[in-house]
């Protein structure tokens, strides 16, 4: 109407572009561009028209007019319908349609909303659209809540859930119920209603937090819902396209094009656990939960394990850092307390069940200390370790179980050795795989060992895990190594194979290629008949098929399906079938049963129906060609069900068991007869014992499944408590007869929640046991399938539950199930899903934009998605090219977000992580450069699962790169990191690649300016040797600079991997080394020989003696010295020694300490000898002083010389052990006093008795050592004092050499350490500086003949050998060569003098050859004689006298031996292949 009242005409907006219209304030020239835009959309095919009005949309659902909107809707739907790609905008109209059109008061546009989201679902896929509508429900505006919710119905409604995801729906639930309004709590329940149509029982669980109410509600009205397959109304555009494609494919074919249908319209089947969010223990756990477990009451311990044993209950448990939750219960396996031992291992046990695959990382910490205890006797302690122990051992592959059992399986506790055996019997049964070639040879050859145990458990074990190995691999490849074991041990064997059960199937037999099957005709409809057993539970359909007219009316019969397997998993089901009808079931059996005997089967007499039924068993027993249901059908009608007479019932229950054990014409339909009439029986007490055992033998001729799913509904229907009772019972022996496997385990515990809920106590009891065996099986797990149970009802289950829950299900004695244990289920569970769909390009925009916030919440979007599905398939889109983006963000907080997505979404891939690894490595690692530690730790965090999940080697070029960055941060961290993990690489599921491509950078980091790098370098030399070779490093040094590489080359020497050492003789019996021997340096390695250590020798390279183990009482770090390169010395010496002995040790002397007057400081002698860790001569590192100690000046308490005079060092006196550990303290002092002191009151020992001297023999030699290093290394011209030391050191040296008794008991490391010292001293240009120095060189080179000429001749060779070896070896890449060729010849000169001593030892027999010659050969395995031909040809110093040396030792002991000299090659491995051999042969 105009302004006078009447109407006004109607304005035409046509003219106006579309555009303006769009945006125009009359909201009728708005409709008419919605209207023109619906007309373009309907009609158009150019993308472009779409795209140019995708920013528009949003405002049409916005549209403040209602009648504007509701046409804004018509045209988002035309648009959606026909654009090409309208994904575009579905994250942009979607949220305004649920915020302004579902709670418009027009019922129009709420209609049309709908059907708007409904459409958007249909073109991609739910999951995004409702991520979209969920935040419709936390609105303030009840009425949007509820319009939201039944929206979120609809769609659950319309397209079923097997493309969407239910968890955030299910999640929402409980806040829905509890709303103040009731519109939105009805619009739940429908919600709820119609996710239970589709999901069934696994929705349950989700519900129990719901008012008692509410959960009643929920239950009435599940039970109304009809029992017909819920089936999609629509299906997405994908699904369209598949079942196109499937239906004309079987147009095509000419078959029927239906089957792709019924394959959607199947429903899906979810289980709880799918729906259970992993607990995380660690956020869980007390504060103080390490203070308690460390407590030194047992009785905190225990409660802090309780506490948490609860947590580790959890069915899932999240993947967090749990090492050292594992390291803590690991060292609780070594309680005093057996109960903590016990809760401990079930903690290890949950923990191991909860994580599944994701243990396998903390396994290698645990598993070995856990073994150990298996030493335990008491039964609760063994079960409990070993529960824990195959909880661990689950998820890893059984060459790792071999590998872990090895040290074990010949542990000197026969306890132990069997239950590791038990261990991989208990693997075998589980692995679905059966043993690859390698893993049967390895633990064939381990077991066939353990058969000779002389303990009857581990023989037994033995026998029990051959047998099982068999089982899972055939006879035929163990025969090869099972033929040695006779007759006895073989039959064990063959006992245990005959009564195994196991998963894993041997390797089929290639079998010859099958003609192509042809079409099979359809199948008659089942017969229904009268008298078939009664229908099962609502549950199970009836086929709907026409039946024959000769069959009767009982349908129920013909429906009976064989139930599906464990976890729910459903096969194709197959109908019963019956072959005769009640009517003609006695003219039928007249073939082989007489007329007479089926009429003494009604007769009144009991007596002549029971020899009646005697008679029939005879005939059942000798003729196997009976018809079974033929007989069934007959005993059903006479004397039939309801006998009277227990005899004849029990006579008639048995011929129905010997028809299952001897009839071959036995079958379901048969068995489904008489089940019902059995059950009948149960309560019975003079019945139920022989109905028992006859539904125990239908359940072994054809499956416990099939019996009980027989037995649920006549179970249900028993109107007499005591029979159901009875029958639980039987089902609880027949569980732990049978065990689970094929057994579908929810129909059960639906049916236990039945007998749960009756009035009798037995029944409810009984059912309980059930549930407790179910357990045992299945895991905690199943108690989140009674948890709507009463209060009362679920506290006897949880005690039921805690009394078995260590027991291990029970061993299965009965049936051929291939998986007892039910463990196929558990895989079930967790399938990997396909997430690459879900990081759209909006997504992924969203990460990358400008706004951090905006980055940080489609980061989230991304944690979210990868949270939701735990294992993922190797399909991630472009979200690492984003995530490649973001790592180098400038806000901190995200960097640490991305690499925590990284580092999930390795753990959720696995090994197929490799090839993104490779792409985020780089950009992960270079956030290591960060000053702050919380990156660098989600760094390292990253790294360590990139390596983990998808292996070293697609890390190895990157890190290569990363390495080469001048940053010392990342190089430390980074290098730390991959020691440590390259040291643990043993202990994981990770074998290390080549690392040569690290050499380079590696080298580069052993010249960073930063110490921190350099000492990380260090630490994985030996790592990086052990990949490539020495010689491969060492050849990267070429391109060094002279300084860099003279630096780098002792370092390169002290990494080099050393051979193993030798055996020891197994003709020498000599006495082992004094309590006090001093031995840090190593013998001549004998790489692969036999027998154990030489008499007299280290057991191990550098292996510490009695008095190197005693530790230094308060000693600071020693002040550095100059470097290496001012030193005057050039001889590159050996490791640096031990320190000596502190307080008398082992002498029982605690009156004083002798080492309290020793000085505080670390002053030079008189102030004139420097003490830094490099001014040794050479030797490397610093040495652990005794002037240590931080006694101040004034406490000094120095005994005078009369207070050592007073101490008697004869044999008689106890104190002379203390004295002798004094002076070998006091001659290394720094007190220049002291120490001659010292050396003067050992000089008088020497003359008298030698009783307490011997002992300490290689002390004091070790002793000399070390001060004439430091002595020597300290002379000065001005400084008496020392060069008096340097005098008395060798007069005391030359006074011991002197006596052979003495010099024969000094073994080959202290002489190792003293020839190497006194041949450096000797070519030490500090003598020339000094006025006695000439004099002092004199008295070094007596002091060599001294103890050349007197110490045990083998020991001094093996010395001189190994200081030969060591001195050659660096020759070739050292600079300046000419002081260590100096070196080496004085050494050369020193064994000819030796050498020419030989044949009088052989002689006089003081001389063992055989250890010459196996020093002479390790000489000659550590340089080989083509290499020191080499060396001369190539002018390297020293050229090959070396070996010259060697052949001319080898040609004096072959001359003075003869042929007998082949009789003592005993301690080289393989002597006739080895070098000495070849060249004895020759001379």
């Amino acid at each position: 109407m105009d302004e006078f009242g009447g109407n006004a005409p109607e304005e035409n907006f046509n003219s106006i572009p579309v555009q303006e219209r769009l945006d125009h304030k009359n909201w009728k020239a708005r409709v008419s561009a919605y209207e023109e835009l619906a007309k373009l959309f309907r009609t158009s095919v150019e993308d472009s028209d779409f795209r140019r009005f995708e920013g528009s949309l949003k405002k049409m659902a916005l549209d403040s007019n209602a009648v504007a909107q509701e046409s804004g809707l018509t045209t988002l739907i035309q648009f959606v319908e026909n654009a090409p790609d309208p994904n575009r905008t579905k994250n942009v109209v979607v949220p305004a349609v649920v915020e302004k059109c579902l709670s418009s008061t027009r019922t129009g546009t709420k209609a049309k909303a709908l059907d708007l989201i409904l459409l958007y679902v249909e073109v991609d896929t739910p999951d995004p659209v409702i991520e979209d509508v969920l935040p419709g429900l936390d609105a303030k505006l009840p009425k949007l809540v509820a319009t939201t919710t039944n929206a979120l119905a609809a769609i659950v409604r319309t397209f079923g859930v097997k493309s969407l995801n239910v968890k955030p729906l299910i999640k929402k639930l409980p806040p829905l119920f509890g709303h103040s309004d009731k519109n939105v709590r009805a619009e739940a329940q429908a919600l709820t209603i119609e996710l239970y149509r589709w999901l069934g029982k696994a929705i349950m669980p989700s519900l129990e937090d719901l008012k008692p109410v509410q959960q009643k509600e929920l239950t009435e009205a599940f039970e109304k819902l009809p029992d017909e397959r819920p089936t999609p109304l629509k299906y997405i555009r994908s699904q369209q396209a598949e079942m196109a494609a499937a239906a004309a494919a079987a147009e095509a074919g000419g078959g029927d094009g239906d089957d792709g249908q019924d394959e959607d319209e199947e429903m899906v089947v979810v289980d709880e656990l799918d729906l259970f969010d992993p607990i995380d223990v660690s956020s869980k756990m007390e504060s103080n939960f390490y203070e308690l477990l460390a407590s030194k009451k047992w009785q905190e311990r225990k409660e802090a394990l309780d506490a948490l044993l609860v947590l580790c209950k959890s069915p899932k448990i999240l993947d967090s850092h749990y090492s050292e939750l594992v390291g803590a219960l690991g060292k609780r396996m070594a309680d005093t307390n057996i109960n903590i031992v016990i809760v401990a291992a079930n903690c290890l046990e949950g923990l191991a069940r909860g994580l599944r695959d994701s243990f396998s990382k903390y396994k290698p910490s645990v598993a070995g200390l856990v073994m150990d205890r298996l030493k335990e006797r008491k039964v609760t302690v063994v079960e409990a370790l070993t529960g824990a122990l195959n909880a661990m051992y689950s998820t890893i592959s059984y060459s790792e179980l071999l590998e872990d059992s090895a040290a074990n399986v010949v542990h000197k506790n026969p306890q132990i050795r069997a239950e590791v055996i038990k261990l991989q019997i208990n693997r075998l049964k589980e692995i679905k795989i059966a043993p690859s070639k390698q893993e049967i040879k390895t633990g064939c050859e381990m077991l066939v060992k353990a058969f000779d145990d002389g303990d009857a458990a581990v023989r037994e074990a033995t026998a029990e895990a051959l047998g099982t190995l068999m089982k899972c691999c055939g006879e035929k490849p163990l025969l090869a190594y099972l033929e040695g074991l006779d007759s006895v041990k073989m039959g064990k064997v063959k006992e245990y194979f005959e009564k195994a059960v196991v998963k894993a199937k041997p390797a089929p037999v290639a079998a010859p290629k099958a003609a192509p099957p042809k079409p099979v005709a359809a199948k008659p409809a089942p017969k229904v008949l009268d008298d078939g057993p009664p229908a099962l539970s609502s549950t199970k359909k009836p086929v709907a098929k026409a039946a024959p007219a000769a069959a009767s009316s009982n349908a129920g019969a013909a429906a009976k399906k064989v139930a599906p397997v464990a976890g729910g998993a459903k096969k194709e089901e197959e109908p019963l079938r019956y072959k005769f009808s009640n009517e003609t079931a006695e003219e039928q059996a007249a073939e082989f049963l007489t007329p007479e005997l089926i009429a003494e089967f009604g007769d009144s007499a009991w007596k002549i129906r029971l020899e009646a039924m005697e008679k029939l068993h005879e005939l059942v027993d000798s003729n196997p060609g009976f018809e079974a249901e033929l007989i069934t059908r007959v005993l059903a009608k006479k004397p039939g069900w309801k006998e009277s007479n227990f005899q004849v019932s029990t006579k008639l229950y048995g011929i129905l068991q010997l028809q299952a054990q001897k009839l071959s014409s036995f079958s379901k339909a048969c068995a489904a007869l008489s089940i019902p009439a059995m059950i009948d029986k149960m309560g019975d007490i003079k019945l139920k014992k022989a109905a028992g055992e006859c539904l125990t033998a239908y359940a072994e001729a054809l499956s416990l499944q099939f019996v009980l799913s027989q037995s649920y509904d006549p179970l249900k229907k028993l109107k007499a408590p005591k029979a159901l009772a009875d029958s639980l019972l039987w089902i609880n022996q027949q569980l732990e007869d049978f065990g689970i496997g094929g057994l579908q385990v929810r129909e059960m515990i639906e049916f236990l929640k039945v007998a749960l809920g009756s009035a009798n106590a037995a029944v409810r009891t009984n059912a309980v046991s059930v549930l407790g065996t179910l357990r045992r099986f299945i895991g905690p797990g199943i108690r989140s399938f009674v948890e709507d149970c009463n209060t009362a009802l679920l506290a006897a289950i949880d005690t039921e539950f805690a009394k078995v829950a260590d027991l291990e299900p029970p061993q299965v004695t009965k049936g051929a199930v291939e998986d007892s244990a039910g463990g196929a289920a558990v895989e079930e569970l967790f399938p990997k899903v396909d997430i690459g769909n879900q990081f759209t390009s909006a997504l992924l925009e969203e990460c990358g934009d400008a706004n951090w916030k905006v980055r940080k919440e489609g980061l989230e979007k991304v944690v979210a998605i990868i949270d939701a599905n735990k294992r993922i398939k190797p399909n991630l889109g472009g979200l690492p090219g984003a995530l490649k983006l973001r790592l180098a963000d400038s806000n901190k907080n995200l960097q640490i977000l991305t690499m925590e997505i990284c580092t999930k979404l390795a753990n959720a891939m696995g090994k197929p992580f490799e090839k993104y690894a490779r792409i985020l490595c780089s950009n992960v690692a270079s956030c290591l450069t960060d000053q702050k530690d919380n990156v660098r730790n989600t760094s390292l965090a990253a790294l360590e699962a990139f390596a983990t999940q998808g292996g070293l080697d697609s890390l190895v070029s990157s890190i290569a790169v990363s390495l080469v960055t001048n940053s010392p941060t990342l190089r430390k961290d980074l290098l730390t990191w991959l020691t440590t993990f390259c040291n643990g690489a043993k202990e994981r599921e990770v074998t290390l690649p080549d690392l040569a491509p690290l050499a380079p950078p590696i080298l580069q980091c052993l010249q960073d300016r930063s110490p921190d790098v350099r000492k990380a370098g260090q630490a994985f030399l030996p790592i990086l040797m052990a990949s490539v070779g020495y010689d491969a490093v060492v050849s990267k040094c070429s391109d060094l600079k002279g300084a860099a590489k003279s630096a780098i080359m002792p370092m390169l020497e002290a990494a080099k991997p050393a051979p193993p050492p030798r055996p020891p003789s197994a003709a020498g019996n000599a006495k082992a080394a004094p309590p006090g021997a001093l031995s840090t340096l190593p013998s001549l390695p004998r790489p692969g020989a036999k027998g154990g250590a030489r008499p007299g020798a280290s057991g191990l390279p550098g292996g510490p003696s009695k008095v190197a183990a005693r530790p230094a009482v308060n000693a600071p770090p020693t002040t550095p010295g100059p470097p290496r390169e001012q030193q005057s010395s050039p001889i590159p010496t050996l490791p640096q020694l031990p320190s000596l002995p502190g307080q008398g040790q082992g002498s029982g002397l605690h009156s004083f300490d002798p080492m309290d007057g020793v000085s505080a400081t670390s002053q030079s002698m008189n102030g004139a000898r420097p003490m830094g860790p490099n001014n040794m001569g050479g030797m490397g590192g610093g040495l652990p002083m005794n002037n240590g100690l931080s006694q101040p000046p004034s406490a000094m308490v120095v005994p005078p010389s009369a207070q050592i005079k007073r101490l008697s060092v004869s044999g008689g006196d106890r104190r002379g052990e203390a004295v002798m550990d004094f002076l070998v303290t006091q001659i290394t002092s720094d007190d220049a006093h002291q120490s001659i002191d010292a050396l003067k009151q050992l000089e008088k020992a020497l003359h008298g008795p030698l009783d307490v001297i011997i002992p300490h023999i290689n002390e004091l030699v070790n002793a000399h050592t070390l001060q004439i290093r430091l002595a020597y290394t300290g002379l000065e011209p001005r400084n008496n004092s020392t060069t008096r030391v340097c005098k008395h050191l060798v007069n005391s040296l030359v006074s011991i050499f002197s006596n052979k008794q003495l010099a024969i008991k000094v073994q080959s490391d202290p002489l190792y350490n003293l020839l190497h010292e006194l041949a450096s001293r000797l070519l030490d240009k500090n003598l020339d500086k000094v006025e006695s120095g000439q004099q002092l060189a004199k008295a070094l080179n007596v002091t060599m003949v001294k103890v050349l000429e007197n110490s045990n001749r083998n020991a001094t060779f093996s010395a001189l050998l190994l200081i030969l070896v060591r001195c050659a070896q660096p020759l070739r890449n050292m600079e300046d060569s000419a002081h260590q060729a100096k070196f080496g010849d004085l050494i050369m000169k020193c064994i000819w003098k030796l050498t020419k001593t030989i044949k009088e030892c052989v002689a006089a027999g003081t001389f063992k050859p055989n250890e010459l010659l196996a020093d002479m050969n390790d000489f000659l395995v550590s340089i080989s004689p083509p290499e020191w031909k080499k060396r001369a040809q190539e002018g390297v110093p020293l050229g090959d006298m070396p070996l010259r040396t060697v052949k001319t030792v080898l040609v004096e002991l072959s001359s003075g031996m003869g042929d007998e000299v082949f009789n003592h090659l005993d301690l080289i491995h393989d002597p006739t292949k080895s070098a000495i051999h070849q060249y004895l042969i020759h001379m």
